[in-house]
């Protein structure tokens, strides 16, 4: 329900530059307003900064519920009613809250709270050695040899020894972009004589659903292609609702309405993929190269929690309401807000 000119002025709101989108608004629209001011030109601290964005009003972005206890209350219904009508038409019965944050977040960790293994390090040796300890032997020389030779186009193994060729002081050539490219490769390079036909090894994660189901979340558990310590902004494949993951490239509105279908069954199960997006090609709701298109925008959790808390006392003292966000993506957890409600 949101208008290409409220599109274009929250992208010029969150851009670096002050030039103005074909419908949008930058400073020039701002300054000559009665309650002047200037366009952030960064990420909004909090979604109620967008209500000095054009076009976006307290109806389209967080409805009728005024007093935030996720009830349109009978007072709130009267008084609103002309506006909300309006909005719940353009919104689609639900305000652009339901669909956006300012602060989505998880840390980069194991989940025994360890960093995870950069596969694009430098020193092979080490990344050698820290994926055996992780995970196990087959792992680590996969791993070194793609990033020494990357991925062959072989269609068979070679050479019982392939393995025992690997020269951890040979320098990498190539950067892994997703763990997924990892998956049903193969890794070509030379034996120790030149007279051997060039080794070929494997991946340890085949392009099947009972290999990928085993192998995946371990890796995924224990290794990352990004080299920061908190991921900000991927979207919960376990939470997301339709239209959400609808707005992920890649996820069509057939493919969104298969993910919120599929995920009944996974959602609170003890599934190890399920702590990942990985689910989704386990599954086989999609193939491998969907998956690595579909990747950098997904995630199976998050570190920001949002919590109410009330206190009430006996009739007829008032009672407290308090609505707090905390991040737990850095230590010790910090609070990003808190409302007196």
């Amino acid at each position: 329900g949101m208008t290409e000119s409220a599109a274009d002025s929250i992208l010029d709101w969150i851009d670096p530059d002050s030039e103005p989108r074909p419908l949008g608004a930058e400073d020039d629209y701002y300054s000559g307003l009665d309650s002047a001011h200037t366009a952030r030109n960064g990420i909004p601290e909090s979604l109620e900064e967008l209500l000095l964005v054009k076009e976006v009003t307290r109806d389209l972005l967080f409805g009728a519920d005024t007093n935030r206890n996720y009830v349109v209350d009978e007072y709130e219904r009267q008084a609103r009613l002309s506006n909300l009508q309006a909005a719940r038409r353009a919104a689609g019965g639900l305000p652009w809250s339901a669909y956006l944050t300012t602060c989505s977040a998880e840390r980069n960790l194991s989940p025994q709270g360890l960093p995870r293994i950069d596969l694009n390090r430098g020193d092979l040796a080490a990344l050698h050695l820290s994926l055996t300890e992780a995970l196990d032997a087959r792992w680590a020389k996969f791993v070194v040899a793609y990033r020494q030779f990357g991925p062959s186009t072989r269609s068979s193994s070679a050479g019982s020894n392939a393995s025992d060729a690997l020269d951890l002081t040979r320098p990498p050539t190539v950067r892994i972009d997703s763990i997924y490219d990892l998956v049903g490769t193969r890794v070509e390079f030379p034996t120790a004589s030149p007279d051997e036909p060039a080794a070929v090894i494997e991946s340890p994660a085949r392009d099947n659903r009972e290999s990928m189901r085993n192998e995946l979340p371990k890796l995924l558990d224990a290794a990352t292609t990004y080299g920061g310590a908190v991921i900000h902004g991927r979207i919960n494949v376990n939470a997301a609702s339709q239209a959400v993951l609808g707005g992920v490239p890649g996820i069509d509105d057939a493919l969104a309405e298969q993910i919120v279908s599929a995920r009944g069954a996974q959602v609170g199960s003890r599934r190890p993929e399920t702590r990942h997006a990985c689910w989704l090609l386990t599954d086989g709701l999609v193939d491998v190269e969907k998956m690595k298109a579909i990747a950098p925008f997904l995630t199976g959790g998050g570190d920001v929690y949002g919590a109410q808390i009330v206190g009430s006392w006996d009739d007829p003292a008032p009672s407290a309401r308090v609505e707090v966000v905390i991040d737990s993506s850095v230590l010790p957890p910090r609070v990003l807000s808190r409302s007196d409600l």
